[in-house]
């Protein structure tokens, strides 16, 4: 199986998305949304400061 997933960071996004698709990658999803809207919440506080 990993043998086709190691032609690239898009192929191995689509392996790992496909191997980790439903609940899983949700909420994934999720936490690159948190993850994100964390890091932009502090940039913006440290460039406040």
């Amino acid at each position: 199986m990993w043998s086709s997933c190691s032609h690239g960071f898009s192929s191995l996004l689509t392996c790992c998305s496909n191997f980790l698709n439903g609940p899983v990658m949700s909420f994934l999803n999720l936490s690159w949304i948190l993850a994100f809207t964390a890091v932009v919440s502090f940039s913006a506080i440290f460039e406040l400061s």
